[in-house]
């Protein structure tokens, strides 16, 4: 009896008490303290001091960018609403007859416009099937920043618009053409969706795989010195904005796919102040450049930034580049970066 009511009472002390759970199982008090601990909200680590100074740069970036960009969209708006202004005033001073002879020649140079515009397509279409072949490698994606990868996406823009304006355009690949590096390109290029330019998710060794033995990759750590292109072959240009972390990769990848290699013949023609490695937009321009002229010297002294080779090459070529040049080349390495090209 003794026993009976000492189980009683130890039956009831809050240690020994059970709950019950919806499903009718039993718990003990702690191990409902801990169920009910797993969906209290788990505070985040705090930042380190470096974490908390990157952010802090990246906002700032962002925001100067956002300023820049609302401050360029209003220049163009008010460029916009002068040259208007500017039109009606031409306009009110003008008789009948010399309006109607001035809207007839901004008639015939839109007309002008548009033939060349279409021109230009044309030329493209042609080129797309039965021009040089020229690869973007962009299988390396995945190893650059994202700041990176928005300079890697720009010189791709430089590319193409070289190819669009040259007078004997090439057929552009862009291989390994997915995630990130495409989200990136289709967000930050305006009009991409138009291009006249080959995509494919497939690596280039897999898209070329029954012309293997055409394919070049042009990388400055190669022992062999391009001297010509060849019309059939493939010559393929590794995609990747590294500071200099990846040295010799393109290289290794293509020898240890069993792919030819080869270097543009810089040195042969030109003396450059620094690094042999040149942007991609420069070595996709010097490959155009040299499929329209057959001339290695004028290709790459045109290409090349004045301010990457000797000051007497330079004075060679009349003046520097001006800031309109260095814009419609792309700007190269203006972000401290350098690719892994040629």
């Amino acid at each position: 009896m003794a026993s009976a009511e000492a189980g009683e009472r130890l039956a009831d002390t809050p240690a020994a008490v059970k709950l019950q759970d919806g499903s009718g199982a039993s718990k003990t008090p702690e191990a409902e303290e801990v169920c009910n601990s797993d969906f209290e909200a788990t505070e985040p680590a705090p930042l380190s001091k470096n974490a908390q100074k990157k952010l802090l740069k990246r906002q700032r970036y962002e925001d100067k960018k956002a300023a820049r960009k609302a401050s360029a969209k209003q220049e163009k708006h008010q460029a916009t609403e002068q040259k208007k202004q500017d039109v009606q005033s031409l306009l009110e001073g003008m008789t009948e007859e010399e309006k109607a002879a001035w809207k007839e020649e901004r008639k015939h140079v839109r007309s002008a416009r548009k033939a060349q515009t279409q021109e230009k397509r044309s030329r493209l279409q042609q080129a797309m099937e039965t021009g040089q072949t020229i690869v973007l490698d962009l299988s390396s994606a995945h190893l650059m920043s994202d700041l990176e990868l928005k300079s890697m996406c720009q010189q791709i823009a430089h590319s193409y618009s070289y190819n669009v304006r040259a007078t004997t355009p090439c057929s552009l690949h862009l291989c390994s053409f997915q995630g990130r590096m495409k989200d990136v390109l289709e967000k930050q290029i305006g009009g991409f969706e138009n291009w006249l330019i080959h995509q494919h998710a497939l690596a280039y060794d897999e898209v070329f795989r029954e012309q293997k033995d055409k394919v070049v990759y042009l990388t400055a750590d190669s022992k062999t010195t391009l001297e010509e292109l060849q019309p059939d072959e493939v010559y393929v240009i590794g995609g990747l904005v590294d500071r200099n972390r990846f040295a010799s990769m393109c290289l290794d990848q293509a020898t240890a796919k069993g792919i030819r290699t080869a270097r543009l013949p810089i040195a042969e023609y030109v003396k450059l102040t620094g690094s042999r490695v040149l942007t991609v937009n420069h070595v996709v321009d010097i490959l155009i450049k040299w499929v329209g002229s057959h001339d290695w010297k004028a290709a790459l002294l045109d290409s090349i930034p004045a301010r990457k080779r000797t000051a007497l090459e330079a004075n060679c070529e009349g003046t520097e580049d001006s800031p309109e040049d260095a814009l419609n080349r792309g700007s190269p390495n203006a972000d401290g970066t350098s690719v892994v090209g040629l």
